[in-house]
């Protein structure tokens, strides 16, 4: 269209010094006609370049919903993703966990150790370490047993419903242990705290975060507990 724009312009100019028009009145004229040309055609062109812009996304399987993303996606040149899958279904789920030196998996809502499947309640270390999970975290479990509903991020959400299938009751066990003090994630704290009360009156603190961050506080850890 640009090329278009000039040709015309140029050919205007050509016509009216054929015509007997002075040089100076023709250029004045086709410059513009050329300034015109360019607002009427420039959301047209705009709209069908991105058009085009996502023809060519879909042959690499690429959904678009709104043309300004192509635009805005133009324009990037590094691209970080963090918890793969909340990009598809929002959705996360722990696949292994690591506790009283086992490395215990899960599929399908069982637990199996060694490819031998378990009862969470078999295991001290395993159970607690889900009530630390449960006491520090944030997301709201709705519903009953069966259809519960859980509100709230990815990652807590599947940190809580570990323990739901599990069989801990996390209603009952957030008003054994009520929150009251809170000290989230920040930029130079990798880990998220809280606190709660106990009926003996001793505040019991529960942390979760980064696994090198959460280690340098401990001083001893539970194995083959008793």
């Amino acid at each position: 269209m640009v090329l278009l724009s000039i040709g015309i312009c140029g050919a205007v100019f050509l016509i009216g010094l054929a015509r007997g028009y002075g040089w100076l009145q023709m250029l004045k004229t086709s410059v513009s006609l050329a300034v015109a040309a360019v607002p009427e055609g420039l959301p047209t062109v705009a709209t069908t370049t991105l058009a085009l812009g996502i023809r060519n996304m879909r042959r690499h399987r690429v959904l678009v919903r709104h043309l300004d993303a192509v635009e805005a996606l133009g324009a990037m040149q590094v691209i970080c993703l963090d918890k793969t899958g909340t990009l598809t279904l929002n959705r996360m789920a722990v696949l292994a966990v690591n506790s009283g030196g086992r490395r215990i998996t899960l599929a399908n809502d069982m637990f199996y150790d060694d490819g031998v499947r378990i009862n969470p309640y078999q295991s001290e270390e395993l159970l607690r370490l889900m009530h630390v999970a449960v006491l520090c975290n944030e997301t709201q479990v709705n519903g009953v047993e069966g259809s519960y509903e859980l509100k709230g991020s990815a990652t807590e959400s599947a940190l809580v419903h570990l323990a739901l299938v599990a069989g801990v009751p996390v209603g009952g066990l957030r008003r054994q242990y009520p929150r009251v003090q809170v000290e989230y994630r920040a930029e130079k704290q990798n880990y998220m705290r809280t606190m709660h009360a106990t009926e003996g009156g001793i505040k019991l603190v529960a942390v979760k975060g980064s696994p090198s961050e959460v280690l340098e506080m401990c001083s001893w850890w539970i194995k083959e507990y008793l």
